[in-house]
């Protein structure tokens, strides 16, 4: 039987709000292993950690505003070079696999 996956999720949709639950919660994620965001019905950053996952509704990709600013921030929080950060917080969709 697959182990349930621990979901931390904002629900505010505020690029503040995200970034405040990501610094809060962070931890609770373990090794992080991928970052995600993509135009759609999702729309908003995923992170996959070894212990939950974490669904930030403010933080978002695909053009140059405050929620995909929030994006590159989160990135770069996590190891993300600056550069890379912002050319991925622009991109409609991205994956963002982090080495064990």
């Amino acid at each position: 039987m697959a182990e349930k996956v621990r979901v931390l999720k904002d629900e505010s949709h505020t690029t503040r709000e995200s970034l405040d639950f990501f610094l809060l919660n962070r931890g609770k994620l373990g090794h992080v292993k991928s970052a995600r965001c993509n135009k759609g019905p999702l729309g908003h950053l995923l992170i996959k950690g070894k212990n939950a996952e974490m669904e930030l509704t403010g933080a978002t990709c695909g053009y140059s505003g405050e929620g995909p600013r929030g994006t590159a921030s989160i990135l770069e929080e996590l190891g993300v070079p600056a550069e890379d950060a912002v050319r991925l917080m622009q991109e409609a969709a991205f994956e963002v696999l982090f080495e064990c």
